[in-house]
């Protein structure tokens, strides 16, 4: 007993969502038997895919029993028992070889040969791609999705070896890496825009712009040891707007600052426009200092010396070369006290000059100086006043200006051999008064210091605790 096999029908079942749903093959067909008559009842039949036209092992088999025969005619669905799967078609070719039992009981019988599958059972991997609203390419677990509004969205990252991206590529997470020597991770003739996120440069190489890098509205950032937000061989331009330095860095040149037209500006408490710790140097034109355009220092070239167009105000020391005397500081009694100090810089300066005005005093006293904060009994002195007495003092722990106590307000006059090897003479004159109707005293005397370091402090005191009165002062000059 032989079956004839008449015709089949073969394609894939593809149901809206096929590619959530089982993957299965409509299979339709005719059984006859050796005389061509129809065959009625049912059947058995069983199926079996190969990679080969003959031999090897199946890969797939499914059985149907019973399968009813209408004048020879049946239908099935392969996968029905068994799932199919797309790797069963991811070869060249696949065969479909299938056994029959006519009567369910004669045994079975192998049709041969096997059939070659037509293209329809690779609509499944169609299917598995196609929704409708983007297609999705996978390979292993690399994703990338054509959504419906035309963008091509990656998953996984995206490789090309050459070729043109017209349209924009998002990457939500990962990274965009190119390799070879030369290469660029992303070289782009028209600009790169960050609408949102961070572009970071790792790296030693950091981000090179051959014409420059534009931030409207953003900022640049540098973090990490010894990382500069911009680092710049050649400069760095800012044609409008602001260059915003914060932090405590400040702007750190190892060449120099230039501005042609611009204005440098400090803002915030104690912010300074310019501040440098080794000079600021004016090569043309004028240092404007405050807002008055006429408070201007500028340079003379006829014979070098510094022009200062309006009057100088010195709060500290002024250091001159062809002066005879330096002013170097003052000090200046601001609520009534026993004793104040002015520090000075007297390194190198042989000799000092010292302008002390007593204002007025809470009791009669006689005006004292210390030097260095020095309390020891170093200092020894001889005075005389306008009465003839001379007064000869030793080991004294101050300087005694005057003879005898006075509660006038008065003027001294010291001058001071600043020696730090063999230690300090000094000479003063000085008097006191109070109106025309009182005789009015003067004194003189000289006097020395056991000191072997340069004069840094002056204190100026009175021997009974007496309180010098507001606007009492000393200046100090120096002569090298």
């Amino acid at each position: 007993m032989r079956t004839l096999l008449q015709a089949l029908l073969l394609f894939a079942a593809l149901p809206a969502g096929a590619e959530q749903l089982p993957f299965r093959l409509d299979y339709q067909g005719r059984l006859l038997d050796s005389s061509g008559v129809p065959r009625e009842g049912t059947a058995l039949l069983n199926f079996r895919l190969y990679g080969a036209p003959s031999g090897g092992s199946a890969l797939w088999s499914e059985t149907h029993d019973p399968v009813p025969l209408v004048n020879g005619f049946f239908a099935v669905q392969l996968g029905s028992y068994t799932a199919l799967n797309a790797g069963l078609f991811a070869g060249a070719s696949a065969y479909l070889e299938v056994d029959v039992d006519p009567a369910g009981a004669e045994g079975l019988e192998t049709l041969w040969p096997r059939r070659l599958l037509a293209m329809a059972p690779w609509a499944h991997t169609a299917s598995s791609l196609v929704s409708s609203s983007s297609l999705r390419v996978m390979a292993d677990a690399s994703t990338a999705t054509f959504a419906s509004n035309g963008d091509l969205l990656l998953s996984y990252g995206l490789e090309a070896g050459t070729g043109t991206f017209t349209g924009s590529v998002t990457a939500s997470s990962g990274s965009f890496t190119a390799s070879g020597a030369g290469q660029y991770s992303l070289q782009a003739s028209s600009g790169l825009r960050s609408a949102a996120g961070t572009v970071l440069a790792e790296g030693g190489g950091g981000v090179r712009a051959t014409y420059g890098v534009r931030s409207t509205t953003a900022v640049f950032y540098g973090t990490g040891d010894a990382v500069y937000s911009l680092s710049a061989s050649s400069g760095i331009l800012v044609s409008a707007g602001t260059l915003w330095i914060e932090g405590g860095g400040g702007v750190l040149a190892r060449y120099g600052v230039s501005a042609a037209t611009g204005v440098f500006t400090g803002a915030g408490s104690g912010g300074y426009g310019v501040d440098a710790s080794s000079g600021v140097r004016v090569a043309l034109g004028s240092l404007q200092v405050g807002a008055s355009p006429s408070r201007t220092l500028s340079d003379r070239n006829s014979d070098g010396s510094l022009l200062i167009s309006s009057n100088a105000v010195v709060g500290g020391s002024v250091s001159a070369r062809n002066f005879d005397w330096v002013f170097l500081g003052s000090a200046t009694v601001e609520t009534p006290a026993t004793n104040f100090t002015v520090n000075i810089r007297g390194e190198d300066y042989l000799f000092l000059y010292l302008q002390i005005v007593v204002s007025g005093v809470s009791a009669s006293c006689i005006v004292q100086l210390r030097f260095n904060g020095d309390s020891g009994a170093n200092y020894s002195s001889q005075i005389s006043d306008d009465a003839g007495f001379r007064t000869n003092r030793t080991s004294q722990t101050a300087l005694h200006l005057q003879e005898a106590g006075d509660s006038y307000q008065g003027f001294f006059n010291v001058v001071l051999n600043n020696n730090p090897s063999t230690g300090n003479n000094l000479y003063w004159n000085g008097g006191r008064g109070s109106a025309i109707s009182v005789a009015s005293h003067f004194y003189n005397g000289g006097g020395y210091w056991a000191s072997t370091g340069w004069t840094t402090s002056i204190t100026v005191l009175n021997d009974s605790a007496a309180e010098f009165s507001t606007d009492t002062s000393i200046r100090v000059f120096g002569m090298r």
